[in-house]
């Protein structure tokens, strides 16, 4: 039976030595990828895991060198798509560029208010803020990110499927369900199952003298480390993983990693294709598809038919799969981004440029900041068989590639997946361009490169996905029908000063906001009219909000009408209008 044998790379990574990185200096300084780095690392360990960007012919032979017999001749090797950079370095550049931080008001709630929330993970501000919002100079490529919405967990978590290479575990990551698929470059590994239960690596010492970079720890770090709980960093999203460790040592093949695809989309033994088939298969658990999969690796120009027949089985399942452009600088991403079905992800700098590295063009859906993004790592020193677990979410570091731009696509496909789990794939990468935020002016994906369809913008996104199935466009709730008493108060958009709770409506314009999808610059305005009535020319505007959560004080629905419109923009030239459907009051705490 014949077996597809192609390897692939987690970030184009493969070690050299400390001389031929030197002589490769524009690799630190233009595309700032250098040594492993953590709060409590130092400029001498800035080499202690060198790497450089290599493709075609030179990756085929520097693999044989690495790997020996070990190499596969019949298959399509894939390497990590992102590797820690020097923090000492990317802080020096980035603090040149910063200006004083604006932080944006919103609620701890889900709802609108005038509380300024921000994640309480001791890492946020210091490490991760300019990552999440666009609000100077330095971060021109964030995806605004911080919302009431994933401050506060409103549903049941979201699942993310990893594939990925070493990761250790830890309290700040919900990882619920773990498979180890066969990897390369290991004594222990290669003789261990090719699917067995040892995903997760502890402390486990690996990779020889080089060592690993961790990077399925800094990639599941990005997409879910728990926001607002006090502990370390915020991810991008409060999901849960489910985790495929298909690499080793920043390497591994197509089949092993297919093998996973299938796995966390939902496949039973009997689904898995005739030519993945191993012995170990016997060892096949079959689980719950998960609600995206996200794919930090790359290797490889052409779709094979076995990647493309897993994107076919994902996609059947309704299982989104968000891919890694590639590192190379090559216009048209590498495989399994270019697969039919991939969402593909272009790594931008801070300034909203194409990174230096990042792939393009073909296969590019949808671009955001993939530079000096912040991740866990595991302590700088330890020994083996000691319990780490508490001590990696304290050993921070910044980390650049395709592989930190993906898993902040992930996250976000995965709120949208858990407001509306019956969006399709491709529905979803419609939403994703369709919210996007135009490039900076001066950004070079607007001239020199195509990035895809913009910068992804989280929130817009977000908001759209939640109004996408929305029977009504406005809605107009009595807070009284969900509290218990009328003493509290808040502040409205229409009314001076704190409300009791009994005068106050929670108002949802998710519906509105989907119909306004494509609007750039959206803008809420709300009019008191007539019975019957349309909003006037000179008629004056109760209030307005950005957000399509808000609280109204006072709605007199016996003798007015309410109109919720959406602008594009200050000028408003082209609005869409709805009427506030308002809801009766069912409680009588009021009375």
């Amino acid at each position: 039976m014949k077996k597809l044998n192609k390897p692939f790379f987690v970030g184009t990574l493969i070690a050299l030595s400390v001389q031929n990185l030197q002589a490769q200096e524009w690799s630190i300084k233009d595309l700032m990828v250098g040594a492993a780095q953590s709060v409590q690392s130092s400029p001498e360990r800035s080499h202690r895991k060198d790497i450089t960007y290599l493709s075609g012919e030179q990756r085929k032979e520097m693999l044989k060198k690495i790997l020996g017999d070990k190499y596969r001749e019949d298959e399509l090797p894939v390497m990590i798509q992102g590797t820690d950079i020097n923090t000492f370095y990317y802080e020096s550049v980035v603090a040149g560029k910063r200006t004083p931080l604006s932080v944006r008001s919103m609620s701890a709630t889900g709802k609108s208010g005038t509380k300024e929330a921000m994640p309480d993970d001791p890492f946020f501000m210091e490490w991760q803020y300019k990552n999440f919002e666009t609000t100077d100079a330095s971060n021109q490529a964030s995806p605004n990110s911080v919302t009431p919405y994933n401050l506060t967990i409103p549903l049941a978590p979201s699942v993310i499927g990893i594939i990925d290479g070493e990761y250790s575990g830890n309290p700040d990551i919900s990882i619920i369900d773990g498979m180890g698929f066969y990897a390369s470059d290991s004594d222990e590994i290669s003789e261990i199952k090719r699917i067995h239960e040892q995903f997760d690596n502890g402390s486990k010492k690996v990779c020889g003298e080089s060592g690993s970079v961790w990077h399925g720890l800094g990639v599941a770090s990005i997409a879910a480390a728990h926001m607002n709980n006090n502990i370390g960093m915020a991810g991008y999203s409060q999901s849960d993983v489910v985790y495929a460790k298909a690499m080793q040592c920043n390497f591994g093949w197509e089949a092993d990693i297919t093998r996973a695809m299938y796995w966390q989309s939902g496949a039973s033994k009997e689904q898995v294709p005739n030519e993945l088939w191993v012995e170990d298969l016997s060892n096949w658990r079959q689980i719950e598809p998960v609600d995206v999969i996200n794919m930090s690796l790359g290797g490889g120009e052409t779709c094979s038919e076995g990647y493309q027949r897993a994107f076919d089985f994902a996609m059947a399942q309704n299982t989104p799969v968000v891919a890694a452009a590639g590192n190379e600088n090559h216009d048209g991403a590498t495989v399994p981004a270019i697969c039919e079905g991939a969402i593909g992800v272009v790594a931008l700098d801070g300034d909203g440029n194409k990174a230096r590295y990042s792939n393009y063009g073909r296969g590019a859906d949808i671009a955001v900041i993939g530079t000096g993004v912040a991740a866990y790592s595991v302590p700088e020193s330890y020994g083996e068989g000691e319990d780490i677990s508490t001590k990696i979410p304290q050993s921070m570091r910044y980390m650049s590639g395709t592989s930190m731009a993906t898993p902040i696509v992930s996250a976000v496909v995965a709120q949208i997946r858990q407001i509306d789990p019956s969006i399709t794939p491709v529905e979803i990468l419609n939403l994703l361009q369709e919210t996007a935020d135009p490039f900076p002016e001066d950004s070079n994906c607007n001239s020199q490169y195509y990035c895809g369809a913009g910068v992804l913008n989280a929130e817009r996104a977000i908001q759209v996905a939640s109004g996408r199935d929305t029977g009504e466009l406005a809605v107009a709730d009595p807070v009284a029908n969900s509290v218990e008493e009328c003493l509290e108060e808040t502040l409205t958009l229409n009314a001076q000063g704190l409300k009791k709770i009994c005068e106050t409506y929670d108002v949802d314009l998710s519906g509105l906001r989907y119909s306004a999808r494509e609007f750039k610059e959206i803008r809420f305005e709300f009019y008191q009219v007539e019975v019957g009535g349309t909003v006037r020319n000179d008629d004056e505007m109760m209030a307005s909000s950005s957000s399509p959560y808000v609280k109204l004080h006072n709605l007199n629905s016996r003798q007015y009408d309410y109109i919720a419109r959406a602008c594009d923009g200050e000028a408003c030239s082209t609005p869409i209008d709805a009427y506030i459907q308002i809801a009766p009051y069912e409680s009588n705490i009021c009375n």
